[in-house]
């Protein structure tokens, strides 16, 4: 079972370890506390999966906007895969907003994902941030979350088809972490500002082994009242005996307990869409294309 989704925001926060129930092989599913390298076994399986489909894991692309004396004042930034572009943070000052720099940000980006054969955009925000701004300079709407955040809807957009212009922007494939980290903050204050609180929490379960081998994982968070499954994996040898529902069940349980009604994931169509259809989940948008050849689901469940 594999599976990646989005990249997101959410910050790193201590969870309890929890064991559950061994299974018939001896192995045990443990929610663990700072799963830093287990993560990175379960995002290395899955990226090794994906390379059998000829698939590479992202590059990242970033612009910024200063002041005079150098501050950071927004930015833009983003990751190049599966032959599209997508923007994981976008925000600015507000004493930089309406004056256009918002579309040079988005149009330098873009330019430079064009330049490198990348035809494709797609991102997602919310109701209360900057839906309108999106619409404007091409973006439309392929989804929506309604209630992430409670009150509020969760928009996915996509643009398609770019064409070559000029960049009024530099753009860096290497960007500098503090300016990344001043860009991530001030869309947090923006949104504490609607009164929509940061409240992700980290959500990793593991099967392990007596000696604490890992056979899979599924790596996700709790987010605006949602559960987000961002990769699954599990040891090729070890698929189709239940083990990635039992994952899932786990996390979902976890999830409910934590007080989320739903859950979301996006999946490609070589990966587990069959596995997750038959744990409930529904899709609703499509990405076409993404990657070649194949689609991408956005799927969602109620937990309820």
């Amino acid at each position: 079972m594999v599976c990646k989704v989005f990249k997101s925001w959410y910050k790193r926060q201590k969870i309890r370890d929890m064991t559950f129930k061994m299974t018939p092989n001896n192995l045990s599913y443990k929610l663990h506390a700072k799963p830093t390298f287990e993560e990175l076994f379960i995002e290395r399986g899955l990226e090794a999966y994906n390379a059998e489909y000829g698939l590479k894991p992202p590059t990242e692309l970033a612009a910024f906007v200063t002041d005079d004396a150098g501050t950071v004042k927004g930015g833009v930034q983003g990751e190049l895969q599966w032959n599209w572009l997508y923007i994981d943070l976008l925000w600015l000052d507000s004493s930089r907003r309406g004056n256009g720099d918002g579309a040079a940000l988005m149009t330098s980006i873009e330019q430079a994902a064009c330049a490198q054969g990348i035809p494709h955009v797609w991102l997602a925000t919310t109701s209360f941030q900057s839906l309108p701004f999106y619409q404007h300079i091409g973006y439309s709407v392929l989804g929506q979350l309604d209630g992430r955040p409670p009150g509020h809807q969760y928009y996915f957009l996509h643009k398609r088809d770019l064409t070559s212009a000029a960049a009024p922007l530099p753009v860096t494939d290497d960007p500098d972490l503090g300016a990344v980290s001043t860009v991530r903050r001030g869309l947090t204050a923006y949104n504490a500002a609607q009164g929509i609180a940061s409240d992700g929490k980290r959500l990793a379960i593991f099967l392990e082994d007596p000696h604490g081998g890992l056979h899979g994982g599924i790596i996700a968070a709790t987010y605006w009242g949602w559960l987000d499954i961002q990769a699954m994996w599990v040891r090729p040898d070890l698929r189709g005996q239940g083990y990635g529902a039992a994952l899932l069940a786990h996390a979902e349980a976890e999830a409910r307990s934590r007080g989320c009604p739903h859950a979301f994931v996006d999946v490609a169509s070589f990966q587990g869409l069959g596995f997750f259809q038959s744990q409930g989940y529904q899709t609703f948008g499509t990405l076409t294309g993404r990657p070649p050849g194949y689609e991408t689901h956005f799927m969602r469940k109620s937990l309820k």
